[in-house]
């Protein structure tokens, strides 16, 4: 089911090369920093119920409710931590989080700028931190090996604005970071 969430922060983005983590395949991600009072939750979680209940008909809530107690689900009704030291990542504190992926065997989330204009790596636009605006495919899995799931693809991210950058990064950098200079005459050298 496709969805949009709205003015999101950005973590752990991998929206432009596929990466791997442990055995897994790799893939393009992301997390999405979510308020708890936002209407990005209801959207999220009426996307949830629809998929289960289209999946696994009336057990769909008991379904859900052993996902949830196994995390298998993309959608996680707390911080993101660390699984080492057990701590709550920078800018998670207090908030919820969707973790979103698509296989690096097909193509790339679309990445658009505040103008919905297409962006790529080069032009520097995302970085964790910022915040977005995200169109995702929230579906149920009910697989032979890897048993039953609520997953969440990425299908593109669009530049919202600008936030304080995890881990001290700097991001949104534009030419004008830069003071001007003055106009250099023909008889200037410039070393």
């Amino acid at each position: 089911m496709k969805i949009r969430i709205d003015n999101v922060r950005l973590a752990f983005p991998d929206l432009f090369e596929p990466k791997s983590f442990g055995e897994g395949k790799p893939a393009y991600s992301a997390k999405f920093i979510i308020d708890p009072k936002s209407p990005n939750v209801k959207v999220i979680e009426d996307a949830i119920k629809a998929v289960a209940k289209e999946k696994w008909g009336e057990k769909a809530e008991g379904v859900l409710g052993v996902i949830n107690d196994a995390k298998k689900s993309a959608w996680t009704r707390g911080p993101y931590r660390n699984s080492k030291t057990g701590e709550v990542y920078d800018g998670f504190e207090g908030h919820f989080h969707l973790n979103a992926r698509t296989g690096g065997d097909k193509p790339g989330p679309k990445t658009l700028d505040r103008n919905k204009q297409d962006v790529t790596a080069r032009d520097g636009v995302f970085y964790p931190g910022c915040y977005v605006d995200a169109v995702l495919d929230v579906y149920a899995q009910d697989h032979p090996q890897y048993g039953r799931r609520i997953n969440c693809g990425l299908l593109a991210v669009r530049f919202v604005s600008d936030g304080e950058s995890f881990g001290g990064g700097g991001g949104g950098v534009s030419a004008d970071d830069f003071a001007d200079l003055p106009a250099l005459d023909d008889n200037d050298d410039l070393f």
